[in-house]
């Protein structure tokens, strides 16, 4: 049986549309560009979109990633969260509880981050403070697709690679 069967559809839709948006993507948005930002490093992102793209990105994106968008997400979360109402408070009919079920299913999102994230931290070895540094940083085997080994699939992109790489020079 659906949860949003014609008998409660708009209940559970309404509930979803009310909780989710304000509370955990705003969050979810906020904590990406921070982590994306911050902790894997614009010179890093932008020496990856280089390798991408085949040319440098504007130096107008590292501040707009590392500060202009995260304030602006910032902001729009927490004018949300101060502006925050019930649910029953505007759609008349919700019970009291509802509200902390629509909290509950609004942090959905984030638990397979947490446990993720808890789960790395727990298996790795050192002080908290090493755990969370090595925690943090790319992985050794991570690099871009230039210098990846051949596909065995599609032998023809790596003369089409080297045909690339040899138009750059």
């Amino acid at each position: 049986m659906s949860v949003c069967s014609p008998q409660s559809g708009f209940y559970w839709l309404t509930l979803m549309n009310h909780y989710v948006p304000s509370v955990c993507l705003m969050l979810l948005a906020l904590t990406e560009v921070v982590v994306l930002a911050w902790v894997y490093g614009t010179k890093r992102l932008c020496r990856d979109l280089e390798t991408m793209l085949g040319y440098p990105v504007l130096p107008f994106w590292a501040p707009t990633w590392k500060v202009i968008t995260p304030g602006f997400v910032l902001v729009l979360w927490l004018t949300g969260l101060l502006d925050f109402r019930t649910i029953g408070s505007i759609y008349p009919g919700y019970p009291f509880w509802s509200d902390l079920l629509g909290l509950a299913i609004s942090l959905l999102p984030i638990v397979p981050v947490v446990i993720v994230a808890a789960r790395t931290l727990v298996r790795a070895k050192g002080t908290p403070l090493q755990r969370l540094r090595e925690s943090v940083k790319p992985s050794p085997l991570w690099c871009s697709a230039e210098v990846t080994a051949p596909d065995p699939i599609m032998p023809e992109m790596e003369t089409l690679t080297k045909q690339i790489q040899d138009e750059r020079i």
